[in-house]
């Protein structure tokens, strides 16, 4: 089953240069109404950055949600695209205002590779009660879709 939380953090890393385009989320609301989704981006892993000025905010927008059981990609120009450079870590956090995302339960502990591409691994993370403040004790994994090019080979 999913669990709903208001945000999530997360870790990535590459094989290749990438540069990621957009997101796909999945939302508790359906497409009824609008809530406002953000999305920061960091160097580093989640575990570094825990506070609000150690993270840059690359993406607001107000979108219908996809309801339980779907993504969505968020519109089209939400996001400034971020180069992800290989084999370096970076931290992603997808945030609803006034909404909740869903997650699934992850392994018991943190930084276990949940999702492997040939380009691409994401890893488990925390689930966020508040923007920049309290968190879920436990890894989940992050429900959505990362939309992404290779930059280089």
């Amino acid at each position: 089953g999913y669990y709903k939380m208001r945000g999530y953090m997360f870790d990535i890393t590459s094989s290749k240069d990438l540069e990621i385009q957009n997101f796909q989320v999945h939302t508790l609301h359906d497409g009824s109404v609008k809530k406002t989704i953000n999305v920061y981006a960091r160097e580093g892993t989640f575990w570094q950055g825990r506070r609000e000025e150690d993270w840059h905010l690359i993406g607001r927008v107000a979108t219908p949600g996809s309801g339980y059981g779907n993504y969505k990609s968020l519109p089209e120009g939400t996001i400034t695209p971020i180069t992800i450079h290989r084999r370096k870590v970076y931290a992603i956090y997808i945030h609803c205002d006034d909404c909740f995302l869903l997650a699934t339960m992850g392994e018991s502990g943190f930084n276990k590779a949940y999702v492997k591409t040939k380009d691409l691994l994401a890893r488990n993370g925390r689930g966020m009660l508040d923007l920049f403040g309290a968190s879920l004790r436990r890894s989940y994994n992050w429900s959505g879709a990362i939309e992404y090019v290779v930059t280089q080979i």
